[in-house]
């Protein structure tokens, strides 16, 4: 038996609708850069020295 976990994938419904909390969770996992959790999921994600932030009017305004 062969078995292969690979991350990420189609996923369901519009991406943009996705909770941005969810989307840091994944930033902060490795599973999505910052430039794709702004692109494909429209959260602006900021890091401050360790800690990583959803920059809410950004995501906002990107996400309107």
């Amino acid at each position: 038996m062969f078995r292969l976990d690979t991350p990420g994938g189609g996923g369901l419904g519009d991406a943009r609708r996705r909770d941005p909390k969810a989307v840091l969770s994944d930033v902060i996992e490795g599973y999505v850069s910052p430039e794709r959790a702004a692109r494909d999921y429209g959260v602006v994600v900021t890091r401050n020295g360790r800690d990583w932030h959803i920059d809410e009017p950004a995501t906002a305004k990107l996400r309107k």
